[in-house]
């Protein structure tokens, strides 16, 4: 879509400077914008990600988890879903919510002497929104794409509509976490 609308997006740049119509890299690239955009990065907040051992087995800074079940790598009883997570997916809501399910059931089965039943597959959404009344959903989980990203007015209401709706009155209380 990007190249169909004659967008350029400039991936790996990490912004040092931004002045005078131009954008400036810590490697020293200098790109020209009529609009800028940036993407900002995703990263663990600063009190688990320097002062915490949860981060330790982890490369990126994160909270080291299995990604199906969402169990700290090397602490245990001691679980972590969303943001703060290595999980190798995208940091959503979508995302959190399937993860919340997954924690929640093999918390309780640790709790009790069971065996973990649950596992997360890695499923992540995104709506983006292409235009006014228009959007592509993307889903995706460990595997890759999930459904084609198919542009439509009903991903654009799903967006606007109903994924708030459901977020604030459904899923914040607890209801259809696995769903």
């Amino acid at each position: 879509m990007f190249t169909e609308r004659g967008v350029d997006d400039e991936r790996a740049f990490t912004v040092a400077d931004v002045s005078g119509g131009y954008v400036e890299s810590e490697d020293g690239r200098t790109l020209d914008y009529d609009l800028y955009l940036p993407v900002s990065p995703q990263r663990c907040p600063a009190v688990l990600a320097e002062e915490s051992p949860l981060t330790d087995a982890s490369d990126e800074g994160y909270v080291a988890v299995d990604p199906e079940t969402m169990r700290h790598r090397t602490h245990d009883r001691v679980y972590a879903l969303g943001d703060c997570t290595d999980a190798p997916v995208s940091k959503t809501a979508a995302a959190a919510r399937k993860q919340a399910a997954v924690l929640a059931d093999n918390l309780t089965a640790d709790l009790t002497g069971r065996a973990y039943e649950a596992t997360y597959d890695g499923f992540a959404a995104c709506p983006l929104l292409t235009e006014k009344g228009k959007a592509i959903l993307a889903g995706y989980d460990y595997d890759g794409a999930l459904f084609p990203a198919v542009e439509s007015r009903l991903s654009w209401l799903a967006d606007v509509e109903a994924i708030p709706r459901l977020y604030w009155q459904v899923w914040l209380r607890g209801y259809l976490l696995g769903m």
